[in-house]
């Protein structure tokens, strides 16, 4: 379940990275509108085909047991289940992607300076798709441990406003 939203978050993210690199579309512009579409959407889907549960609180049904992440259940934090454990490892492969690659250089000299990067032969409309996949499958993967390691379902407002924060 966790593998699905991070690819679902990279598709999402490939729509601003496609805008960006071949229509010159601000990428702050085009993620903050499709923001206000992944709200709807979830609204759509729990109002309807995924509605689940009883009362007046619209949510989809609970996810199954096999969906749900683990409770790791470290001293002190008995509450703390996997997802903290998926993230660190996100924050890890970040970590070497920019710092340890090819591909994270060109990222570094894109995002410093684009003209120079694509005077040094860097195809920065690649890296604008790259970086806005990668950055929508990290949302994907932070929402996807929400919904499998807190919430259990998924409700329409779920987020207080991470899509703006993130940007």
């Amino acid at each position: 379940s966790v593998l699905g939203g991070a690819v679902a978050g990279g598709i999402w993210g490939l729509i601003p990275g496609y805008l960006r690199a071949r229509r010159g579309v601000n990428e702050i512009i085009a993620t903050l509108m499709l923001t206000f579409i992944g709200v709807r959407l979830a609204e759509f889907l729990v109002n309807g085909p995924m509605q689940g549960g009883l009362g007046n609180i619209p949510r989809s049904g609970d996810l199954p047991a096999a969906a749900q992440l683990p409770v790791i259940g470290i001293p002190g934090f008995e509450e703390t289940h996997a997802g903290v454990l998926v993230a660190l490892a996100a924050v890890v492969f970040i970590r070497v992607l920019i710092t340890r690659t090819e591909r994270g250089f060109e990222i570094v000299v894109t995002g410093s300076n684009a003209d120079a990067a694509r005077g040094a032969g860097i195809h920065t409309n690649l890296i604008y798709v790259f970086v806005l996949a990668l950055g929508g499958g990290l949302a994907g993967l932070a929402g996807a441990i929400e919904m499998a390691g807190v919430e259990g379902r998924l409700y329409p407002d779920f987020s207080p406003g991470y899509g703006f924060t993130a940007i």
